[in-house]
């Protein structure tokens, strides 16, 4: 939606806000257990909500109602990305699985082991060639989307990866872990490390750039929102706790309309025009 967004929490609700006022609108769901992850698929109007036990739903927006309720993974649903090209939803599990399901009949296409811990993020790549994922195990792996063999695996973050972006405007993948550090990967050179360092004092939970690659915002547990010279990766910005920022755990950033939206464990979303 081109001037909302969805949000989803622990309260097991969904809500729709609007994206430039943050008022609620009218289409709220409350689900039977704690909701960690949500995705909007515009092609066909689905919300699809990720439950803290590793159900997912799949709602109907337009007609208002349930049209799937999938049990599939054994732990929580942490991340969704769509393959707009083979009409796909890829699912990242708390069991460590990754879940490959067709649209709009939701069959199961495949189900994949990657390690024991969390999949805590996916995101494809902006050619729909390459699928990053961030790994509880440290690892970062990147897949092809038509059978999904990993062609890059990177030992990226100490003690767990949370979270993957791909660079705008270079070949590069940018990471984020429980290290609390920020680090680049060569996509021509075999994802090999271009960039490392220390961004934030805890874990990076979130990272998202700007519509022309110019500015790279990093949410932490520690906090704290970061903004970034995408190119150099000088600091630029930090917004912390106090009346512009979290009092907690920064877990989501969205860039939306020239906004920059967050939320937290302090049950906040905060909205931030200007960076």
């Amino acid at each position: 939606m081109d001037d909302h967004f969805f949000s989803c929490s622990a309260d097991q609700y969904i809500a729709l806000w609007k994206s430039r006022s943050l008022a609620q609108q009218s289409l709220a769901i409350k689900l039977e257990n704690a909701v960690y992850a949500c995705t909007y698929i515009p092609d066909y109007h689905y919300l699809i909500a990720g439950l803290s036990n590793g159900d997912f739903h799949v709602i109907d927006t337009e007609g208002k109602k349930e049209l799937r309720h999938i049990q599939h993974h054994h732990q929580g649903i942490y991340d969704f990305a769509f393959d707009r090209s083979d009409h796909q939803l890829i699912v990242a599990g708390g069991d460590g699985q990754l879940s490959v399901w067709s649209l709009p009949d939701f069959k199961l296409i495949r189900s994949i082991p990657l390690c024991q811990e969390k999949i805590r993020q996916i995101t494809i790549s902006s050619d729909q060639s390459m699928l990053a994922i961030a790994c509880g195990d440290g690892k970062v792996r990147v897949t092809d989307l038509i059978f999904f063999n990993e062609i890059g695996t990177m030992d990226a973050h100490e003690n767990g990866a949370t979270a993957v972006a791909w660079h705008p405007n270079k070949p590069v993948l940018v990471t984020g872990g429980k290290d609390a550090f920020l680090k680049c990967w060569n996509v021509n050179d075999q994802f090999k490390p271009v960039l490392g360092f220390p961004a934030h004092q805890f874990a990076i939970y979130s990272i998202v750039f700007d519509e022309t690659g110019q500015f790279c915002f990093t949410g932490s547990r520690d906090k704290t929102i970061k903004i970034w010279d995408a190119m150099s990766f000088s600091p630029l910005q930090r917004i912390g706790p106090g009346t512009d920022g979290h009092t907690h755990s920064v877990n989501k950033l969205l860039w939306l309309n020239n906004h920059l939206i967050s939320c937290g464990d302090d049950r906040k979303i905060n909205i931030y025009e200007q960076v």
